[in-house]
């Protein structure tokens, strides 16, 4: 489910929601914090129904483009962080993983996730500060991280040997202490040939057997 910004950018131009955050900070904090106040009770009503079958709860926010932040990381930890460790503390009294989406170069939020307790950040584009050296030097034994087999160019344009092989290297890079979950950087499109879909899953089944 979308996240309080994601679904903010859905009621309004962006460019109007960056003005209120930074002229109309009130409007700004009362439209996120009505947003979650919403999916905390969303959620919790989904995972008492569920009874105790859900692992993983993953709310869709993005942060990111490809060449940095949408907004600093300041920004971030005044209007999202409090709010970010209440889906966090709901996820853990229901015992599940919480799961950061966000896309893009957000290797400078990575430190401020952690301290709200994300478990997992989701997905990792191949973009300026995501490379897997990077994050396990930086982050690694503090954050799990998912994805990282390139869907821009890899998946789409290069062969079944060229994928195993950078499956082969995210996961003995990042999967250090169970801190890498083997996937794509993004969801397959059709422009991916189904034996580099093969490929990836034979890695992931191959690295599960560590």
């Amino acid at each position: 489910h979308e996240g309080p910004f994601q679904i903010s950018t859905f009621m309004m131009d962006m460019a109007i929601l960056f003005e209120k955050m930074v002229l109309e900070e009130d409007v700004a904090h009362a439209l996120f914090d009505r947003f979650v106040q919403f999916e905390l009770e969303y959620y919790e009503r989904i995972l008492m129904a569920a009874d105790g079958q859900i692992d993983i709860l993953r709310p869709h926010d993005d942060y990111g483009t490809q060449q940095n932040l949408l907004f600093s990381v300041q920004m971030f930890d005044e209007y999202f962080a409090e709010n970010t460790k209440k889906l966090v503390n709901l996820a853990h009294k229901y015992n599940c993983f919480y799961q950061q989406h966000s896309c893009g170069a957000v290797h400078d939020l990575i430190p401020s996730l952690i301290g709200c307790g994300v478990d997992i950040l989701e997905p990792l584009q191949k973009v300026q500060g995501m490379e897997a050296e990077r994050l396990q030097k930086d982050f690694g034994g503090k954050i799990a991280f998912h994805g990282g087999i390139d869907t821009q160019s890899l998946l789409p344009f290069g062969t079944p040997e060229e994928v195993r092989t950078k499956c082969r290297h995210f996961a003995e890079v990042l999967g250090k202490n169970g801190g890498y979950i083997l996937m794509a950087s993004q969801a397959f499109e059709s422009d991916v040939p189904v034996e580099n879909i093969d490929a990836l899953y034979e890695e992931k089944n191959r690295s599960m057997k560590f």
